[in-house]
């Protein structure tokens, strides 16, 4: 059993296998990330390590949430998205196909992962005590089916600064109420002083000075009124202003916490373009899955160099670390369509950042990226037998 710390979050996490086997590292990775937003989202991702499964065969990688009212039997659970070997997109369904959600997912296997994500925004989905599992289903090396699963569940708790938040809101709504009694007031002494102008034209001479006298009055006390609920719609305007800038406050301020958390892990650059890159502090065997996991616990991902200008910008960030060390970038070798790829994003890596010294037939045996600090250029590299450190993505909310 694991228990996995976020921001707002506790996620408790226990692997499964249902059939006899000697205990190893679990190769299922369940993840249940909540926003701080209102309402929040919940991200849910399921991935497989095909090196660390005794599958001969994967045919599914399911995610299940439990059923409302659940008394947590072995059956209180509901499907709701998986993606196969049969099908290249991931489906959804039940409930959950009526939600606001987006679904994402990958099959591979051997040598490539399998990943599932399901992201959502749904109080019912996203509440406190509820649970997911990721399950895989496939072959055992000797013919019998085999099932592996993980479940976590959520228990999240509420910032201290949401105190603040909800202060604001409790003001915005008493503000509301009082320009709606101002302007129920105005109404009514409008009423009333055209009443007084009736009456006016229909009394003895002797008391028309009096009657436009007292209308005189009511009328500068309407229009002191009348600029009184101005100036209060004004106010109104720039609380409204606050408010907004308090929950641009808010993401950024969590943005800010899980900075200070990743500083305990990687060494981290300026902000370029609304993105931090954080070097790994420790250089260990290269795992892109577990790699990619740890940057995803800082809400990013493994460096993904799209153009020269960013590559310039990381280089120069690692010569200034003055770091011998090899770094690694998500770059990976697909094999299936002989390119190179973003691990995270699956999209094709631009050809133009490739070191000039490799031609693309040295690059189609090796599987991984490295970059050159030196040279600003990127080298194709075999994954295994390396040392080596690597480059995450965190990309900083703008609004």
């Amino acid at each position: 059993m694991s228990i996995i710390h976020g921001l707002g979050v506790v996620v408790t996490a226990f692997a499964i296998i249902t059939r006899p086997g000697k205990a190893s590292d679990s190769p299922l990775s369940l993840d249940v990330t909540m926003s701080a937003d209102s309402p929040q989202t919940a991200t849910i991702s399921c991935s497989l390590n095909p090196s660390l499964t005794p599958m001969k065969t994967l045919d599914e990688l399911s995610i299940y949430g439990s059923k409302s009212n659940s008394k947590k039997t072995k059956n209180d659970f509901q499907i709701l998205a998986s993606v196969d070997r049969w099908n290249a997109n991931p489906q959804i369904f039940g409930a959950l196909a009526r939600s606001a959600v987006v679904v994402s997912g990958s099959y591979g296997f051997e040598t490539n992962s399998s990943e599932l994500t399901i992201s959502l925004k749904s109080p019912s989905w996203s509440s406190s005590g509820h649970r997911y599992k990721c399950a895989a289903r496939g072959t055992h090396h000797n013919g019998d089916m085999v099932t592996i699963s993980e479940t976590a569940k959520i228990d999240t708790t509420t910032p201290q600064y949401s105190a603040l938040a909800q202060k604001v809101d409790l003001l915005s709504a008493n503000v509301k109420k009082g320009l709606t009694n101002l302007e129920d007031r105005l109404s009514a002494l409008e009423d009333r002083v055209n009443t007084d102008a009736l009456i006016r034209n229909s009394t003895f001479g002797h008391f028309q000075q009096a009657v436009d006298n007292f209308a005189q009055t009511s009328e500068d006390k309407f229009q002191s009124l009348r600029d009184a609920l101005d100036n209060a719609r004004d106010e109104f305007s720039n609380l409204e202003y606050t408010v907004n800038k308090l929950k641009m406050g808010q993401g950024l301020l969590t943005q800010g916490i899980i900075l200070l958390n990743a500083e305990k892990y990687f060494e981290l650059s300026l902000v370029h373009k609304d993105t931090v890159y954080g070097a790994s502090k420790t250089a260990e065997t290269f795992d892109i899955l577990k790699a990619n996991r740890r940057c995803r616990r800082f809400k990013g991902y493994l460096a993904e160099i799209n153009d020269s200008d960013e590559l310039n910008f990381v280089a120069n960030f690692l010569r200034n670390l003055s770091s011998n060390d090899l770094f690694f970038v998500g770059g990976k070798n697909s094999q299936r369509d002989g390119q190179f790829r973003f691990y995270h994003s699956w999209k094709p890596m631009p050809n133009g950042l490739w070191s000039p010294t490799q031609s693309k037939s040295d690059r189609n045996d090796l599987g991984c990226v490295k970059i050159d600090p030196q040279e600003a250029t990127l080298t194709a590299v075999s994954c295994d037998g390396h040392h080596v450190k690597y480059i995450c993505e965190i990309p900083i909310p703008t609004q």
